[in-house]
């Protein structure tokens, strides 16, 4: 297992034989197909990209030989003939994993969710949901000036470093700005289930993204 991609459909909670309640994150994981195989000769390195969830076909209007004609396609040429190449489904999402050495893999390949077993510990990779322009308290967890004895900086930022020296503010100083809508990766979590009928994975705890967001699994690299 060198990587996946799923889709977040939520939280709930599920109890163990001893009585333990876990909370979970549910991830839909649909089959996923090796679209592209990258070599160090050609590329120069080696990589696996996958891709999943098939993009419907759609008819629109288009000019042929001088004559509008109505045309099923679901992406343009390009993204046509890449698939076409891996002979693979139109699809939208696709990721590309690095790795060392690729074995026992095949372009146009499906990839079940089978791959994963019960409590391996992996990576999660998500984006956060954006929680759009936020002040210095809720983006960086000031605490803020006094409330009492004529305090006028309740929720300011304090000093930034003006004055006469260095009669400028520092590149990378703690300010407010936009907050969250970034690539996150929360390390180490842990497979609870796997539901290969349904293709559902259970992971312990939450996971970056909003529901209906995707999600990239990986191998953990930093493994206790």
């Amino acid at each position: 297992m060198f990587g996946f991609i799923s889709k977040k459909v939520g939280m709930t909670t599920i109890y163990r034989e001893n009585g333990e309640a876990v909370s979970v994150t549910v991830l839909k994981a649909d089959p996923n197909f090796v679209t592209q195989i990258k070599t160090v000769d050609n590329d120069g390195y080696n990589a696996v990209q996958l891709a999943c969830e098939e993009v419907k076909e759609k008819t629109r209007k288009e000019k042929v030989n001088g004559e509008m004609k109505q045309i099923k396609k679901a992406v343009n040429k390009p993204y046509d003939g890449h698939f076409k190449k891996a002979n693979t489904p139109v699809l939208r999402h696709a990721h590309e994993f690095r790795m060392d050495e690729i074995k026992d893999v095949e372009l146009g390949q499906k990839i079940l969710c089978d791959v994963f077993e019960k409590d391996t510990v992996i990576d999660v990779i998500g984006t956060s949901k954006g929680k759009g322009f936020a002040g210095v308290m809720k983006r960086h967890h000031f605490a803020g000036g006094m409330k009492t004895h004529g305090g006028m900086n309740h929720r300011g930022p304090g000093s930034i470093g003006g004055s006469s020296n260095p009669s400028r503010v520092w590149p990378g100083m703690k300010m407010g700005g936009q907050m969250g809508n970034v690539r996150v990766t929360e390390h180490n979590k842990t497979i609870v289930d796997v539901d290969v009928e349904n293709n559902v994975i259970l992971v312990k705890g939450p996971v970056p993204g909003a529901n209906d967001s995707i999600v990239v699994l990986r191998p953990a690299k930093k493994a206790r």
